[in-house]
């Protein structure tokens, strides 16, 4: 758990491409004080509420049954 965190942590301070992975730099916070005026925050909060109730809603409704068959 601690690696992957730092690695986000890490990767949310450069800019990066993967299309282009030979050039990055490092930008520091800027990126996260630009996030909460974001043309697309909406956009980006709501596939987030539709991703996270939706791996939440086939957990429960599969994995409740599975664990009570066992």
């Amino acid at each position: 758990m601690i690696v992957p965190l730092a690695m986000t942590i890490y990767f949310s301070t450069l800019h990066y491409s993967l299309l282009d992975s030979e050039n990055w730099s490092f930008v520091g916070l800027e990126k996260l004080s630009i996030f909460p005026h974001g043309p697309r925050l909406p956009d980006v909060a709501q596939n987030t509420l539709v991703l996270v109730g939706s791996i939440l809603a086939i957990t429960v409704l599969l994995g409740t049954p599975l664990a009570m068959a066992a």
